[in-house]
C-alpha cells in the first residue's frame, strides 16, 4: 500500500490498507509505474585520492560530497572533476566538540556576509556544484536563525541544500516548508559503525526503506569497511534503481 500510494499521482483511484489495495491505473502510465523504487547514496567526507579511486572502481552510481579545500585536503575540487555527479560538503557546527572543526566551518551567529562569503568560495573551487548538506551541524542547522540566513544564500546562489539532518531539531524542514521549497533529507545513514556486517545491515535497511517510501536517501563515509560492504551487496540494489542525487530531486520535482 505504502508503495502505491508514491505513485498516486499516475492513478486513476486507489485504497486499501497495509495488508492489501486496489487501484486504478490508466494504460499509458504502466510502465512508470512497474519502475524500481528509487535509492540514493551519498558518500560524505571526500577528501583524498585514494578514496576517488575507491569509488570509481566501485562502479556503482553513488553520490560524493567533497570537503572545501583545505591545508588538509587541497586538492577536493581537482578530484570533484573525475565525476559528473557530486556535491559539497558543507562545513558546520557541531553541539559536540569530540572531533577538530574543518577550516571556515560556519558557526551560530555568523552574519550574512560571511555564510556568503563561504558560498561564494564554494561555487569558486566547485563550479558546477548544484548540491550541499551539511557537513556535522547539529548546532548550526538546529538555530533559526542561523538556517533561515542560509536559506537565503544558497537560493540567492541558486544551491540547493540537502539536510544530512544530524539533529533531529534541525530547522531546515520548516525553513524550506516556510517559502514553499522542496527540501531532501537523509533517511539513514550506513556506516555508524565500522563494520561490514552492520553496514550491510543499514544497505538492506535502505533497500526497505526505499521499497516502502518510493525512494530513499542514504548517507555513508569513505572508509575501508564501507567500501567492502558496497562491492558485496550489489545483488542487493538489483531491488531499486540507484540514482545520483541530481537524478531524484529533477524525478520528484522537475
Amino acid at each position: 500500500y505504502e508503495l502505491i500510494k508514491t505513485h498516486e499521482h499516475l492513478l486513476t483511484k486507489f485504497g486499501g490498507h497495509k495488508m492489501a489495495a486496489g487501484l486504478g491505473l490508466e494504460e499509458q502510465n504502466i510502465a512508470e509505474f512497474k519502475k524500481k523504487p528509487k535509492l540514493v547514496i551519498i558518500m560524505d567526507d571526500m577528501s583524498f585520492y585514494w578514496q576517488v579511486k575507491e569509488l570509481i572502481n566501485l562502479k556503482l552510481p553513488i553520490t560524493p560530497s567533497f570537503f572545501p579545500p583545505t591545508k588538509r585536503h587541497p586538492k577536493t575540487p581537482i578530484y570533484a572533476k573525475k565525476f559528473s555527479h557530486f556535491m559539497v560538503h558543507f562545513p558546520m557546527q557541531a553541539m559536540s566538540k569530540s572531533f577538530p572543526e574543518e577550516e571556515n566551518t560556519l558557526h551560530v551567529g555568523d552574519n550574512y556576509k560571511t555564510i556568503l562569503d563561504r558560498v561564494k568560495a564554494i561555487k569558486k573551487n566547485f563550479p558546477k556544484v548544484k548540491f550541499v548538506n551539511n557537513h556535522t551541524g547539529s548546532k548550526f542547522t538546529s538555530d533559526l536563525r542561523s538556517m533561515r540566513i542560509l536559506f537565503s544564500v544558497l537560493n540567492n546562489e541558486d544551491l540547493l541544500f540537502l539536510d544530512s539532518k544530524t539533529t533531529s531539531k534541525t530547522k531546515a524542514p520548516q525553513i524550506w516548508k516556510e517559502h514553499n521549497y522542496p527540501l531532501l533529507s537523509r533517511n539513514i545513514f550506513l556506516d555508524n559503525e565500522e563494520n561490514v556486517t552492520y553496514i550491510k545491515n543499514q544497505i538492506k535497511r535502505a533497500v526497505r526503506i526505499a521499497v516502502k517510501r518510493g525512494y530513499a536517501i542514504a548517507i555513508c563515509h569513505p572508509h575501508f569497511k564501507t567500501f567492502q560492504a558496497l562491492r558485496e551487496s550489489k545483488d542487493m540494489f538489483k531491488k531499486v534503481e540507484l540514482l545520483y542525487i541530481d537524478q531524484l530531486y529533477k524525478l520528484l520535482y522537475g
